[in-house]
């Protein structure tokens, strides 16, 4: 069920941290709040990181 004032129940921003069995590793956190989600990536000695706009679907 939607929260009062928006239609995502989760306000908060959520993290998601992998390691990949190929090395690489992701951070990922969603800010609901602000429909942002932003990640860092390493992949064979290369850091990049990514900003985008959460959108419904």
């Amino acid at each position: 069920m939607p929260a009062s004032g928006g239609s995502s129940a989760f306000r908060r921003p959520a993290a998601i941290d992998a390691h990949e069995a190929s090395g690489a590793t992701v951070t990922h956190v969603e800010d609901f709040a602000d429909a942002t989600l932003y990640s860092n990536v390493s992949v064979n000695g290369h850091l990049y990181n990514l900003v985008g706009t959460i959108a419904e679907a």
